[in-house]
C-alpha cells in the first residue's frame, strides 16, 4: 500500500528550478531506475499508522521497460514553496494523505540540481531511497526503503513529452492483423496520438459474435479503455501526447483495470490487488480463428491485465466477437439475413417453464436456434427475457428478437375453519387453512397472514344460530388469493333445570321461605321466587313461580312449585257447669282460642254449638256439654268439651224477685245463668247480678 512517504516521494520531481505542473516520470539519479507504482490502497497511507508503507512503489531499470507503462506516469502540481500534490493511475495523494508533499532541491558533489523526497514520521523527517543495484538482475528492479546510502536518495523528475527521445510514452502493439498492428489501452490520464497514422476506437455496440468500433477524434478521456491501432510495430512509432486538460468520455462498452499486483516478498504477499479473470465472461483483444481482429476468449489468463482494455459480455456469448465498422456492421447484417422472435409466454409462479417456440420473421433460417430463460419455477413474479441464442444458427446475418415470460401470481386457497360450540362456551380462535403452495413453500412466505373474524353479536351468550366466518387480508409477492368463508354453528347450551321446591303454610302465618333444587350442571347466582299467597290468603294451593333472577345462563329450564295454604287449627271450648237439680241449664258460652289475622266467630260459616242432654229434671251427676257442628273455610276446629254439674237442691231461698222486663242473669264470675229471666226463684244463694246491680239470694 501506498503510505505518506511513498506518496511524498512519488509526488517529487528534480529540475534545475520549481516543478511546473504536467506530467513526469521519477528517475533515481544513482540507479537509473523509474518509480512505478504496483498498487494503491487507503490503509497505510494515514499519518497515524505505525510506520511509512512503501511496498507499493517498485523501481524499474531501462527506459524500454518503462516506455509503454502508465504506473510510471504522475501528473505533479506544486502546490507553493516546497509542497506538491500528484497523481497517479486516478488517484490523488492529496485526498488520501490530506496535506501536500515535501521536495527540496539538492545539489550532488558535480553540483547538478536533484530533488529529495521526504516526510515527517513520529516527528523525524524520513527520506526515500532507492535499494542497492542487483548485479544478477537483467531488468534491473529495485525496491524503495526509508533508509541507505546517501546517493540513493537522490531523484530526478523528467517530463513526460512524445518530442523527448529519452523520456515520451509510446504505446507497444500487442495483435497485428494483415500488417496492421493494434494494442489495447487504458491510463488515467488524458491523450491525443502524436501520429495521424494512429486511430484509437472504442466499443459502441455488441451484436452476437460482432461488435461495432468507433473512432475517437481529437482527445481521449482520462479513464477511457480503447483500442489504438498503431502507426508502427514499435513504441517510438507510436507516441502519444499526454494532454493537460480532460475530455469528455466517448460512448464506450469497454472496461479497464489500473492495477494487477501479486507481489510476494518471501512467504508474505504484499498488495495483492488484482481481479481475477472470468473466461465466460470477459473477451480479450486477439485474432479470431478467420484471421480478423476481434476480442476472443482467455482460457489460461489468472488476473484482469493491468492497463489494458477487455470487454465484459454475457456468459452465452460467442467465444470471439469481430471488430467491425459501423459500415461492414451493416454489410454483414445485410449478409444472408435472418431475423427470429422467441414467442412470449405466460404462466404461473411454481410451475415449469413452458417449451420455448419462435417463429422466423424474415429471411431463410439455416441451423436450429436455441431458446433460454432465466426464470426458474421458484423465480419470483415479474417478467424474464426468453433470449434467442445463435445456436446452430450459420446465418452471417442473425438477428434474434427476445421475447417474454410472464410470471404470474399463483392462486392460494385460503379457507375459513368451520367450528360449533354451545352457547356457554368461549368463541373459538378462528384460523384459516391455506392450499396451493408451490416450492415447498409455507405461510412464512406470505407478506401479511390472512385476518379470520366473525361478527357475532355482542352478548354474554350468543344466541343459537349460524354465523359467517370471513378471511381477508392476506399478502405475498407471489401468490393471489382465493377466500372460502366457514360457518360458526352456534347451538343450544345444555340445559340446566331450576326446580321450585314445593312448600306448605298454615293460614294466617307468614309465607316461609322458598328453595330450590338444581340438575344438569352447575350455576352461579340466584334464582327469585314470586307467589300471589300472602298471610291472609285462604286455604288452597298457589304456584310459586321460580325466575331467572342473577343466574347467566342461556338455557335455564324453570319449574314452578306449589305452595299449599291449610286451615288453622281453632279451638272452640266451652266451661263447666254447675246448677241444682230442678233448675234448667244454663246458657253455654263458646270460647274460641286461634283465630288469625285478628279476626273473630264472626268469619265462621257456621259457629259450633254447645248442648247437654241434662234438663232440669234430671238427678244429680254429671253431664258432658258437646260442643260441635262448626263450620269455616280457613279453620279446622278442635272441639273441648266442658261438664254439667247438676247438684241436689240445698238452701233454696224462697225469694221471688219480679223485674219490670226480662233480664239476664250473671254469676259474679260473669257466667250467664238465665237469659230473659223475669224471676230469680230457684237461684242457689249467692251474689248475682241483674241489669248491672248486684242481687244477693240468701
Amino acid at each position: 500500500m501506498l503510505s505518506l512517504l511513498a506518496c511524498l516521494l512519488l509526488s517529487v520531481p528534480v529540475m534545475a528550478q520549481a516543478v511546473q505542473k504536467g506530467y513526469y516520470r521519477v528517475q533515481n539519479f544513482t540507479t537509473k531506475r523509474y518509480i512505478f507504482l504496483v498498487d494503491y490502497k487507503t490503509k497505510g497511507i494515514l499519518p497515524a499508522e505505525t510506520s511509512y508503507d512503501v511496498d507499493a512503489l517498485r523501481t524499474l531499470g531501462g527506459f524500454s521497460n518503462v516506455v509503454s507503462d502508465p504506473s510510471t506516469i504522475y501528473f505533479i502540481e506544486n502546490k507553493g514553496g516546497t509542497d506538491y500534490n500528484l497523481k497517479g493511475q486516478g488517484k490523488d495523494v492529496f485526498d488520501f494523505v490530506g496535506r501536500y508533499l515535501t521536495a527540496r532541491q539538492v545539489k550532488d558533489k558535480n553540483g547538478l540540481i536533484h530533488y529529495t523526497a521526504s516526510g515527517i514520521y513520529q516527528g523525524i523527517e524520513v527520506f526515500l531511497y532507492d535499494s542497492e543495484p542487483d548485479p544478477d538482475d537483467p531488468d534491473e528492479r529495485g525496491y524503495l526503503m526509508t533508509g541507505g546510502d546517501a546517493s540513493m536518495m537522490l531523484w530526478d523528475i523528467l517530463p513526460v513529452k512524445s518530442s523527448d527521445d529519452n523520456n515520451y510514452f509510446g504505446i507497444q502493439p500487442e495483435v497485428t492483423i494483415g500488417g496492421k498492428p493494434y494494442a489495447p489501452f487504458f491510463a488515467s490520464f488524458p491523450f491525443s496520438p502524436a501520429s495521424s497514422s494512429m486511430k484509437v476506437y472504442t466499443v459502441t455496440k455488441v451484436d452476437g459474435d460482432m461488435a461495432v468500433i468507433t473512432e475517437v477524434q481529437g482527445k481521449v478521456a482520462g479513464g477511457t479503455p480503447v483500442i489504438i491501432a498503431c502507426a508502427g510495430a514499435t513504441p517510438s512509432d507510436n507516441r502519444i501526447n499526454i494532454e493537460m486538460e480532460d475530455a469528455s468520455k466517448p460512448a464506450n462498452m469497454l472496461s479497464g483495470q489500473y492495477f494487477n499486483s501479486s507481489d510476494f516478498c518471501g512467504t508474505k504477499a504484499f498488495h495483492f490487488n488484482a481481479i481475477p479473470w472470468d473466461a465466460a465472461t470477459m473477451r480479450v483483444l486477439g485474432t479470431t480463428r478467420d484471421g480478423k481482429l476481434g476480442f476472443v476468449k482467455d482460457t489460461k489468463m489468472k488476473y484482469i491485465p493491468r492497463n489494458k482494455a477487455y470487454l465484459v459480455v454475457s456468459a452465452n456469448a460467442p467465444d470471439e466477437i469481430r471488430l467491425l465498422t459501423q459500415a461492414e456492421y451493416e454489410e454483414e447484417k445485410a449478409k444472408d439475413a435472418v431475423t427470429v422472435a422467441a414467442r412470449s409466454y405466460s404462466r404461473e409462479y411454481g410451475n415449469p417453464n413452458p417449451t420455448f417456440e419462435y417463429d422466423v420473421t424474415s429471411g431463410t433460417l439455416t441451423g436450429q436456434p436455441s431458446l433460454t430463460c432465466a426464470a426458474t419455477p421458484s423465480s419470483p413474479v415479474g417478467t424474464y427475457d426468453i433470449i434467442v441464442n445463435k445456436g446452430t444458427v450459420t446465418n452471417a446475418n442473425f438477428t434474434g428478437i427476445n421475447g417474454t415470460l410472464t410470471v404470474t401470481k399463483a392462486p392460494l386457497t385460503v379457507t375459513a375453519k368451520s367450528y360449533t360450540i354451545k352457547q356457554n362456551e368461549p368463541l373459538p380462535t378462528f384460523e384459516a387453512e391455506i392450499t396451493g403452495f408451490k416450492n415447498g413453500e409455507t405461510a412464512s412466505v406470505l407478506t401479511a397472514q390472512p385476518q379470520v373474524s366473525c361478527f357475532v353479536p355482542e352478548t354474554m351468550f350468543v344466541p343459537v344460530g349460524t354465523y359467517k366466518i370471513t378471511v381477508s387480508g392476506a399478502g405475498a409477492q407471489n401468490y393471489d388469493f382465493n377466500y372460502v368463508d366457514g360457518t360458526l354453528t352456534v347451538v343450544e347450551a345444555d340445559p340446566i333445570t331450576l326446580s321450585a321446591a314445593d312448600a306448605t303454610m298454615v293460614y294466617g302465618d307468614a309465607v316461609p321461605e322458598f328453595n330450590f333444587t338444581v340438575s344438569g350442571g352447575e350455576i352461579e347466582g340466584t334464582p327469585v321466587f314470586t307467589c300471589e299467597a300472602t298471610q291472609s290468603s285462604p286455604v288452597g294451593t298457589y304456584d310459586i313461580v321460580i325466575a331467572q333472577g342473577t343466574i347467566n345462563y342461556p338455557n335455564l329450564v324453570l319449574v314452578n312449585g306449589k305452595l299449599t295454604v291449610s286451615p288453622a287449627p281453632l279451638t272452640a271450648s266451652v266451661g263447666n257447669y254447675k246448677r241444682n237439680q230442678g233448675e234448667s241449664n244454663p246458657e253455654f258460652v263458646i270460647i274460641y282460642e286461634g283465630f288469625k289475622n285478628g279476626e273473630d266467630a264472626s268469619v265462621l260459616d257456621v259457629a259450633p254449638t254447645a248442648a247437654c242432654e241434662a234438663t232440669a229434671d234430671s238427678a244429680p251427676g254429671n253431664y258432658d256439654i258437646i260442643v260441635s257442628g262448626g263450620v269455616a273455610k280457613n279453620y279446622v276446629f278442635n272441639y273441648v268439651n266442658g261438664v254439667l254439674e247438676v247438684v241436689e237442691t240445698q238452701g233454696i231461698a224462697a225469694v221471688t224477685v219480679s223485674f219490670d222486663k226480662p233480664a239476664d242473669i250473671y254469676s259474679a264470675d260473669g257466667r250467664c245463668i238465665r237469659r230473659a229471666a223475669t224471676t230469680m226463684a230457684g237461684l242457689p244463694r249467692g251474689l248475682y247480678i241483674v241489669n248491672g246491680r248486684k242481687v244477693v239470694v240468701r
